[in-house]
């Protein structure tokens, strides 16, 4: 059917959508949009899409097919709008949303990724594989002002962006891509300030009967430095569809005209209040509509076509308004103002619904063109010789071509292939184009063919210049002859139109480098480092690409090229098809071809299709769940049909793909157009057995299904806007389903391409290019975009090949790309640690152990505070030592680079820092400074700064360790030679120093005076004399002080001296048996102290011999051998009983040497 049509039924359906209360269940959404499709094609009086395809010369031959004829193979209206419209659609609305893409393209344009290895980075760009000599959809040409010889064109692609070439006359130019936001936009027109040169404006959005969702715009933008940087215009965000613009001079004022359309956009029609000619007087900071309403009608009509004449008139031709219900559509009418105020009809066609092209010429006011469209056709072409006054009708051009109606050079597409123009050296040579190029050299009283789509029958024998199919249009280089096309194929130039039109070769294809092509399938060869890929177009064919590079192409297959194959084992076979069931296929690389499945009436009109090279099957999606199956090289007649479900309403095929299970047995899975996926091991079988796996997928168009190897990981992508998930994976074979959107935007997704050796990282196809992240298997994922030397263009489809590791990505605006990226040596992070749990006071070891020789270092950590470098090392360190200040969970992440790329690893809460207890001890002697004769204790203060820890202890004397393992230590006789030192141990984790230690100290003494007692009768004597005090002591109660002390009792005295502080030794006991009578005294033992409460010391001793102590009632406590030699001794008296104790010093016959009194406290 003819594409006019699509908006008419697309929009209608919109609306009867949007008066609906509630959605019905997503196949019956999917179902009633095509049955009022179906209805409403029938209604169209447009020549029908497949009645033209089962006409195609391919038809006429039973089985065998001409490879020149393939070739040749008719272009038709680009129907696979009508096929996205339902891919895209919200399910929820009913319709796509592309408004929602704008601002993910900014987003994309502030950010750059130059990470890792990946596809598409600022260090591993996208490199463009052409083709260099096929462009693509062109709508928009402009001359610049600024160079003033006229080489400096501009062009504009429909989905291709915004280009120039700085000298369209040499054929070596190439074209230079304006980069930033044009790489996804759709340019349809293009002005310069007459004014101020180097100011333009460009307008964006395709009106012309597309779908919102792959031709919308986003309003025009404005350069002020001659297309160096641009600006979106604020008050222009809603014009969605600009279908012409120019920039007039008004007593020296530059004035904008756009001219907007209408479409059902982002819920509502579009243009019932913008639509129409919008008027800006102050450069576009705002804008007004002028354009003159529908008569007796509230709605404007829509400028279809603007064009300034000789005398600054501004022409306007019009088209339907879409919105309008009545008869008058407002279309079919040429109006004119020269005021910008002021309107006049100049003339008005009985349709008043058709498209108007308008051409003026630019050296006469007087002589105004005019070509009018009704129902798809070519109705009438008319000029006026005094400004629109009087009109009269020109010979309609005839193409030579069989297939092209006499009665309409335009095949029913004039809606859409339609334009004039008029030299800008003779009024009446006119150039007019539609499917075909024509001439007229006397004001349209009659037309030459001057340029040919084809050589195919009617079209061989014409001699005149091949320029490509359908004529958007024509724009001539002021003051010249010579002019530029656009068209479907991209850019064509003509040095002079009226230059021997009988030669082939004055119209000249100009795409050097002007890569727009709209692809919607590709394939590669998977024979490593070989150069061969096949890509469907567009109304441009299949073609192989077969050189390295930037590469011309070599058409295999004429008219739109949908899915297309390599074989992965032999690269002469090879599959390509035309729309629907069209399918065709060599083993000999095209020297000879076969009709594999022929079927112009079942299938998509882009029809999903698999090779599945385990069985040999090429196998096509044929209708509502069922397949065509053929074994690949056999005729077309053997084709059987495969019946997938016998429901329905489960949807036609939408996504096929291949693949060989673990046993190597090949596995088919099928993908429908309302989300339902399904399984079979057995294609070979007559019925084979499938199995649902759909599971929680939603409801939706399915786009790619993808098998990661051997394994039970599966990936599934949808590319409806508004599904709450578009990514789903399983790892089970499909018995569950996650998603992996991640933080992917609200965009179709198409297709899915993991990297097989590098788990985790993977790269989808989006309508904003290539988005892709290191770790799909995460637990959010985290997508970021991927389109350097690329563009935010759309992707229809990835291919990998793993001999080399190539990835292809077929795009729908900028031709064919590839990537070695993941072939390449970037770096895969890895690393160690030296252990995964540590106190605050230890360091860690990092130990890099990346693969492919990374050249640079970044380490982070999170949280970041309390990270100490040691050893000289810091972040960049390959290995760093650290420390951590703080305790706590930590993550750790590596970045590991080098010229290629990058690569992030993270362990999360890998590091697990325990907060050190600091410990430390100090020991003191009790009392600090200690009598000689005197017993001293140790005490230690150990110190944890308040924590709890468990210690125990450990003293040396004299670097050996004594038995007490007590804090403190009681007892010790001072030696000013002594050195004592306490070791502290805990057993509690992070404590340090541990052990820790003491200083060493020795014990600090007094000297003090020996004193003895002498007896002369009752009178006590100390000696000798001294500064210090006596006090006498009688059977251990104070009796007396002084030197000397008398008697007056009998009983046990003795005599203690204090000097400085410090208390002598008890003096030897003096037992007076008798008062007034002369007993002497003399004790050979010195025992001190005495009293004592733990040991006494004795010396004096004569080493030999033994002691022997009683209590008071004379029990035997204690006997004691001497050693030989021995002169000292000590008693361990703690546990004795207080009281008197008689100690007896034997001699080894058994003869007492000395008796003394022992007093235990």
């Amino acid at each position: 059917m003819a594409r006019s049509f699509i908006v008419v039924i697309l929009c209608c359906f919109a609306l009867s959508l949007s008066a609906q209360n509630g959605q019905p269940p997503y196949h019956r959404l999917v179902k009633k949009t095509e049955k009022r499709l179906a209805k409403l094609e029938k209604q169209s009086s447009a020549v029908n899409i497949r009645s033209n395809t089962t006409k195609a010369p391919l038809r006429t031959y039973p089985s065998e097919v001409n490879p020149a004829d393939l070739r040749r193979m008719p272009h038709t209206p680009d129907q696979f709008w009508q096929q996205e419209w339902i891919a895209t659609m919200n399910p929820a609305l009913g319709r796509p949303t592309p408004e929602l893409l704008f601002e993910e393209v900014q987003r994309q344009n502030q950010s750059t990724l130059n990470r890792r290895a990946m596809p598409g980075t600022t260090k591993t760009t996208w490199t463009s594989r052409g083709p260099n000599n096929l462009a693509g959809r062109t709508r928009a040409l402009a001359v610049d002002p600024t160079v003033s010889s006229g080489k400096k064109v501009w062009a504009g692609a429909v989905t291709g962006g915004l280009w120039y070439n700085d000298d369209i006359t040499s054929a070596s130019s190439t074209w230079k891509f304006v980069s930033g936001l044009w790489s996804n936009l759709t340019v349809t027109c293009i002005a310069f300030d007459p004014n101020a040169p180097g100011t333009m404006y460009v307008g964006t959005g395709e009106g012309w009967g597309s779908t919102p969702s792959s031709s919308r715009g986003f309003g025009v933008f404005k350069s002020i430095d001659s297309g160096k940087t641009f600006t979106q215009l604020a008050a222009t965000k809603t014009y969605y569809f600009v279908n012409d613009l120019v920039v007039r001079s008004e007593s020296g004022k530059s004035v904008i005209y756009c001219a907007t359309d209408m479409q059902f956009v982002n819920g509502a029609w579009h243009g019932t209040t913008t639509g129409g000619l919008m008027k800006s007087t102050n450069g576009g900071v705002s804008f007004t509509n002028v354009m003159p309403k529908i008569p007796s009608y509230t709605l404007s009509m829509i400028p279809a076509d603007l064009e300034i004449g000789a005398d600054n008139r501004l022409w306007i031709g019009t088209r339907r308004n879409y919105a309008q219900t009545a008869t008058d559509k407002g279309g079919g009418r040429v109006i004119y103002t020269d005021d910008g105020v002021n309107f006049t009809t100049a003339y008005s066609h009985a349709d008043k619904a058709g498209r108007v092209e308008i051409a003026c010429a630019p050296n006469s006011a007087l002589t105004i063109y005019a070509v009018f469209e009704s129902n798809g056709k070519v109705d009438t072409l008319l000029k006026s010789l005094n400004k629109g006054v009087d009109w009269t009708a020109m010979r309609k051009p005839k193409d030579a071509d069989v297939g092209i109606p006499a009665t309409d050079p335009s095949r029913g597409q004039a809606w859409y292939d339609l334009i004039l123009a008029v030299s800008p050296k003779d009024s009446s040579d006119v150039l007019f184009g539609a499917i075909d190029v024509f001439l007229s050299e006397n004001s349209g009283t009659s037309f030459s063919q001057v340029g040919k789509w084809s050589d195919n029958s009617g079209l061989a024998s014409l001699s005149c210049s091949y320029v490509h199919a359908d004529q958007h249009n024509i724009v001539f280089i002021p003051g010249s002859n010579s002019c530029l096309i656009g068209n479907d194929g991209g850019v064509f130039y003509c040095p002079n139109i009226l230059d021997n039109l009988a030669n082939q070769a004055v119209i000249y294809e100009r795409n050097n480098g002007y890569i727009v092509t709209q692809f919607y399938w590709g394939d590669m060869s998977q024979t490593k480092g070989k150069n061969l890929m096949l890509a469907g177009a567009q109304d441009n064919g299949t073609h192989q690409l077969n050189t390295s590079g930037l590469v011309n192409k070599n058409m295999v297959s004429g008219g739109d090229g949908g899915y297309c194959f390599i074989s992965p084992t032999n690269d002469n076979k090879q599959v390509v098809s035309y729309v629907y069931n069209q399918f065709f296929a060599t083993s000999d690389n095209w020297a000879n071809a076969a009709k594999l499945i022929d079927d112009a009436n079942t299938g998509k009109f882009i029809n999903p299709a698999t090779w599945d090279d385990v069985n040999g099957y090429l196998i096509t999606g044929k209708g509502k769940c069922t397949l065509y199956r053929n074994k690949i090289g056999t005729s077309s007649t053997l084709a059987t049909t495969v019946t997938v479900s016998a429901t329905t309403a489960n949807g036609a095929p939408s996504a096929i793909s291949s693949s060989v299970g673990a046993t190597g047995k090949g596995q088919v899975y099928v993908g429908t157009d309302v989300g339902k996926l399904y399984v079979t091991t057995d294609i070979s079988a007559s019925v084979p057995v499938w199995t649902d796996i759909t599971g929680t997928i939603n409801a939706g168009n399915i786009s790619d299904i993808f098998r990661l190897r051997r394994s039970d990981t599966l990936f599934v992508t949808l590319s409806n806007y508004g599904s709450s998930v578009n990514i789903y994976m399983s790892t089970d074979a499909g018995k569950t389903w996650k998603s992996r959107d991640g933080n992917i935007a609200d965009m179709p997704i198409w297709g899915i391409l993991l990297n097989p050796r590098k788990m985790g990282e993977a790269v989808i196809a989006t309508e904003l290019g290539i988005y892709g992240t290191s770790d799909i298997f995460a637990t959010s994922v985290v997508w970021a975009p991927y389109n350097e030397g690329m563009g935010a263009v759309k992707v229809a489809n990835l291919r990998y090949r793993d001999a080399d590791q190539t990835i292809m990505a077929a795009t729908h605006g900028r031709g064919v790309f590839t990537s070695d990226a993941w072939a390449k040596a970037s770096p895969i992070a890895k690393f160690g640690l030296s252990t995964d749990t540590l106190c605050s006071h230890q360091t860690l070891s990092l130990k890099d152990s990346s693969l492919n020789t990374p050249t640079y270092w970044k380490w982070r950590f999170s949280p970041s505070s309390g990270i100490l470098f040691r050893n000289g090392t810091d972040s960049t360190s390959q290995n760093p030592v650290i420390q951590f200040t703080k305790g706590g969970l930590y993550s750790i992440s590596l970045v590991a680079g080098n010229a290629i790329g990058e690569d992030l690893l993270t362990k999360v809460d890998r590091i697990f820092v325990i907060d050190s207890i600091s410990l430390s001890v100090t020991i003191s002697t009790n009392p600090a400074t200690i009598c000689v004769n005197d017993t001293f204790s140790l005490v230690s203060t150990p110190n944890t700064n308040g924590k709890s820890a468990n210690l125990s202890y450990t003293w040396k004397k004299n670097g050996i360790s004594i038995s007490n393992t007590q804090a403190n230590v009681y007892g010790l006789m001072p030696n000013t030679l002594d050195k004592y030192q306490l070791f502290v141990q805990s057993s509690t984790r992070c404590v340090t120093p541990n052990p820790a230690q003491s200083a060493i100290i020795s014990p600090k003494t007094k000297g003090v005076k020996t004193i003895s007692v002498s007896c002369n009768l009752d009178t006590l004597k100390a000696s000798p004399s001294g500064t210090g005090t006596f006090t006498w002591y009688k059977n251990s109660i104070v009796v007396g002080t002084g030197q000397k002390f008398k008697a007056s009792q009998i009983g046990l005295y003795r005599c203690v001296y204090n000097e400085n502080g410090c208390q002598s030794d008890s003096s030897a006991m003096i037992i007076l048996k008798s008062v007034g009578n002369a007993v002497v005294a003399n004790s050979l033992l010195h025992i001190f102290p005495n009293p004592s409460s733990d040991q006494f010391m004795i010396q004096g001793l004569q080493g030999h011999g033994k002691i022997e102590v009683c209590n008071a009632i004379g029990s035997k406590v204690l006997e004691m051998d001497l050693l030989e030699g021995q002169t000292t001794t000590v008693l361990d008296i703690k546990g004795w009983q207080s009281g008197l104790y008689y100690l007896k010093y034997l001699n080894a016959e058994g003869r007492s040497l000395d008796n003394q009194v022992l007093v235990v406290e």
